[in-house]
Formats: C-alpha cells, structure tokens, sequence
C-alpha cells in the first residue's frame, strides 16, 4: 500500500506509530489496572467505592490495542477495508479519551466526595463503638 502523502516511508512510519499506540494502550491498561488493586487496600475505609475512570480507562487502552492490531495487520495485507476499520476504531478510542480528559477536567471529583463521606462514618462508627463500650 502506497500512501502518496508521506512518500515511500509511509508503511515504516505507520507500523512506528502504531507501535507507539501499543506501548500507550499497555501503559493506560496498567494504570487502570493497577491503581484498583491499590485502593483496594483500603477496602474498609472506601468500603469498596472504585472511581469508574479505571474500567473506562482499561476498556480503552484494550481497543486502543485492538486497533493498532488491526491497523498493522491492515498495512501489511494492503487491504483498504482493514484500514478503513482501524481509522474508525483509532477515532472512537480518541474520542473517548479526549471525552474522559475533558470530563474529568470539568466535573468536580465525585470518587473523593464519597471516599471523605466514606471515611468520616467509619470514623463516627469507631468512635460510636468505643463511647458504647466505654459506657458513655
């Protein structure tokens, strides 16, 4: 496949750049991955609230995979509908990360609301429990 607009490097340029879209969908993955375990830490305290960035953010790094796959994989057979797939898979993946981004940037945190609210009754619980047992 000869794409006249980048010249002869184009197919080198576009497996480079899909590589890079790997290497960025593996690294959004992990984030959404590994942050989860972390809170999960302090499941008593949260009592199990998970900000639903995580799933988002997993669910569009693995598409965002998927299309750099299917974009490798359509460069390489020089098929036109393969690469029709992959521009309309990248665009969707695009289009929910600037949506996260900008979402996330413009509404007020509301994982951190409920974890303070969260925190503040097992707080009052505990002290609740020890006033109780104290005979107070």
């Amino acid at each position: 496949m000869n794409l006249p607009i980048l010249g002869r490097h184009s197919t080198k340029l576009f497996v480079f750049f899909n590589c890079l879209f790997i290497t960025f969908g593996i690294i959004v993955i992990a984030f959404g991955m590994k942050l989860p375990t972390k809170l999960f830490r302090y499941k008593r305290i949260l009592q199990a609230t998970i900000p639903p960035i995580f799933p988002t953010a997993t669910f569009s790094g693995s598409l965002s995979i998927l299309a750099t796959c299917i974009g490798i994989l359509g460069i390489l057979n020089e098929r036109n509908m393969i690469m029709y797939l992959h521009l309309c898979t990248l665009t969707i993946v695009m289009i929910t990360e600037i949506g996260i981004a900008s979402s996330s940037k413009l509404m007020k945190d509301q994982f951190f609301t409920e974890a303070h609210r969260s925190l503040n009754m097992s707080v009052q619980n505990i002290l609740d429990k020890s006033l109780l047992s104290n005979g107070i």
